[in-house]
């Protein structure tokens, strides 16, 4: 999805823009009584842009267009609109409480944007009737007043795709019927790994928050999330007529590349895998190294620990706190837990104390290791040696600390 700074953007108008701008607003601004009708040849488009590189860029974005030449319109609908600089922001979006806007821009201001980002932008030109034009045209109207532009957004089940998807079921008088875009069905998590393959490190982040309803099957209706594969349903839909089979209609009229796509975004140098065992090597060598030559080695595990308990209150808050969808039901909450942060005062407490600490998450992560197989959910392949970090580490200290009471 693609975000916009709406402060940044208004900066960023001078000029004929800003009247440009004034005279769009106001046109969108009227009642829904005195607004302005189409022309016959006026067309409404699905726009959307290919992915960027920045984790907000990776899922592209979806845009509506009116194209009306008769009434100099040419203008996008977009509903991808938010104030970074709110109050409480950053808390809210962790929360999933973030609140999106409708907004409107022009046509070549919209396309001159991506295509400066590298992005390729499609056009899939909606099959409408005039009735169904001017409904969806009268509904965009609407939903720019002040009392309806303001939405609370959701990454799967709210977002700038879905909101176009939900206008064009509102305006067209008969049912669509959706086209599978793939031919096995498919969950959320491969969906949105499906433009994660080059953005591993952001991928490798998602399968930390998000728990097992992320794997449930996404349907079809529901993979419109995605725009791009929102525009590939689009493409190969019908609007099913309830009076006449033989009425029955494409959904898009005519699909274009309006903007070719400049830009290939590389993977990062090293992946979260590779990562993870150079880590694993790591502390491997350093374990050896401490039981052979006695080194203290406290330093590394509260490290190593305090920033598994880290991730661990993030978990926990989006499990019990946060309205994103998939985080209440979340088993990486077993091995990146809030109580990891015992190793940080471990110099505190008796040997007794830590000996049955690390027994206890020796214990833990060796029958969930185990157990993976038979859980519900899909974990990346770069938790694994992330794993075996820690029960390394905790089966280390068992065998210093049991030695130490031992010889005690």
């Amino acid at each position: 999805m693609h975000f916009y700074l709406s402060n940044s953007m208004n900066s960023r108008l001078t000029g004929k823009a800003r009247l440009t701008l004034l005279t769009l607003l106001l046109l969108i601004s009227l009642p829904a009584a005195a607004i302005r009708p189409l022309s016959d040849n006026a067309k409404i488009s699905l726009l959307t842009c290919s992915p960027g590189e920045l984790i907000y860029e990776l899922f592209g974005h979806s845009a509506i267009r009116v194209y009306d030449p008769e009434n100099h319109l040419d203008i996008i609908f977009n509903y991808g609109y938010f104030d970074f600089y709110s109050d409480n922001f950053i808390v809210n979006f962790v929360s999933g409480q973030t609140d999106y806007t409708i907004g409107i821009s022009s046509y070549l201001d919209f396309c001159a944007e991506y295509a400066a980002r590298g992005s390729s932008v499609t056009e899939c030109v909606l099959n409408l009737d005039k009735f169904e034009k001017q409904r969806l045209w009268n509904y965009l109207n609407i939903n720019m007043l002040p009392q309806n532009r303001i939405y609370r957004y959701n990454f799967v089940f709210e977002n700038c795709a879905t909101k176009i998807r939900d206008a064009v079921e509102a305006v067209v008088t008969d049912s669509i019927a959706y086209t599978p875009p793939f031919e096995a069905e498919i969950s959320y998590r491969d969906a949105i790994k499906l433009y994660t393959e080059n953005a591993q490190w952001s991928q490798f982040g998602f399968d930390i928050c998000l728990g097992d309803g992320a794997d449930e099957p996404a349907d079809t209706y529901h993979l419109t999330f995605l725009p791009e594969i929102m525009d590939r349903i689009y493409s190969e839909s019908y609007i099913v007529s309830s009076a006449d089979s033989q009425s029955d209609r494409a959904l898009c009229a005519d699909h274009q590349e309006l903007i070719t796509k400049t830009k290939v975004f590389e993977p990062a140098a090293i992946s979260p895998l590779a990562a993870m065992w150079a880590l694993f090597a790591c502390v491997l060598i350093l374990s050896v190294l401490q039981y052979f030559l006695k080194w203290n080695l406290n330093w590394l595990d509260a490290v190593l620990f305090t920033i598994n308990a880290l991730i661990g209150c993030v978990i926990f808050y989006l499990m019990f706190f946060s309205e994103h969808p998939f985080t209440s039901s979340n088993y990486n909450i077993i091995w990146l837990n809030p109580l990891m942060i015992v190793p940080l005062f471990i110099y505190k407490t008796g040997k007794k104390f830590s000996f049955a600490y690390y027994a206890v998450v020796s214990i833990v992560l060796a029958v969930f290791m185990l157990a993976i197989p038979l859980i519900p959910q899909h974990f990346n392949p770069a938790f694994y040696p992330l794993m075996a970090v820690y029960l390394l580490r905790a089966v280390c200290n068992l065998v210093i600390r049991k030695n130490c009471l031992t010889l005690r």
